[in-house]
């Protein structure tokens, strides 16, 4: 194992460089996946609504509810 010796006056801006893109790094891993969290919560939320609003306008009597939208969720469930 070959470690260099640095003296820290000779490398101090390096070290502490490299300490904040990691914590940076952290921050934006972190903030990243609130996000992403966010997104999905609103996804879920989203297919929600339009399966509400599909099983309403079915059950008030239209017959042009678009039944490709419930199909395709189903077979997105069955692939899972």
């Amino acid at each position: 194992m070959n470690v260099d010796i640095i003296h820290p006056e000779q490398d101090s801006g390096r070290v502490r460089l490299i300490g904040a893109a990691k914590y940076i790094k952290v921050k934006l891993m972190k903030l990243v996946t609130l996000v992403t969290l966010e997104r999905l919560t609103q996804a879920l939320l989203i297919m929600a609504m339009i399966a509400f609003a599909i099983r309403i306008l079915s059950a008030s009597g239209i017959s042009r509810v678009p039944t490709g939208l419930t199909r395709r969720r189903g077979q997105a469930r069955a692939a899972r």
